[in-house]
């Protein structure tokens, strides 16, 4: 038997001499976050957005690890942002944290408009002869199954009975099984409900999800000032 100089147990058979969370932990310190965010989905202009912040904002004290958390409120107020420090937060405690390791950990940053395309994308591929899944099925899988799912602009998305179909079927095996989901919307519980035409899935974010809305003036609109000379 092999030890880390963490002092943890190694298997005799690994290659490496190092535990599976110190690997982890070495990548995690090594790796700039911009490079982090756009392995996780994150688009290049909401990581340089969100780069341009004092990441010092996002109170730890205030973050809630391994929690669920549906993000409301209009345009503009921090929502996004917000979702991909959360991302960040708890990365950063699987990732190096003893208490809460999960080295193997799965991240995942998608527009719902760009869920719904990239399922979309799937129709007639061929099936997966190791596994016997449609190409639909495994795109599916993946998102019931991601440690860690940021849904950005939920609720923008047209319903349709397929539509429905995909968010029960990802949602609703989430939240039977814990996986971590974070929803920025614009839309609160009630609108939502009144979005989708389904009381159901609204009724478990509610009780599977912190709710946090935001309130404010939108930081995206620039104020024109203008010196008046007498």
């Amino acid at each position: 038997m092999k030890f880390c100089d963490c002092g943890k147990k190694i298997s005799f058979t690994s290659a490496l001499d190092i535990c599976g969370l110190c690997q982890a932990k070495q990548i995690w310190q090594a790796t700039p976050k911009h490079i982090q965010l756009k392995k996780w989905g994150v688009p290049i202009k909401t990581i340089n957005q969100f780069l341009k912040l004092d990441i010092a904002q996002f109170n730890k004290s205030e973050s809630r690890f391994n929690k669920s958390l549906y993000l409301h409120g209009e345009a503009g107020l921090g929502k996004t942002t917000t979702a991909i420090a959360q991302m960040i937060y708890n990365a950063e405690q699987y990732y190096t944290s003893e208490e809460n390791a999960n080295p193997k950990a799965e991240l995942f940053f998608i527009t719902m408009p760009e869920l719904l395309f990239k399922l979309r994308q799937t129709y007639n591929k061929p099936i997966n002869h190791d596994t016997f899944e449609t190409a639909e099925e495994m795109a599916v899988n993946f998102y019931r199954n991601v440690d860690v799912l940021v849904l950005d602009d939920f609720g923008v998305e047209k319903i349709t009975d397929w539509v429905s179909t995909i968010l029960y079927l990802i949602l609703t095996y989430r939240y039977e099984n814990d996986r971590v989901t974070i929803f920025t919307s614009n839309l609160s519980l009630d609108e939502l409900t009144v979005q989708l035409k389904d009381a159901r899935l609204t009724s478990r974010i509610g009780g599977w999800c912190d709710l946090v809305e935001f309130k404010g003036n939108d930081r995206r609109k620039k104020t024109n000032t203008r010196n008046d000379r007498a």
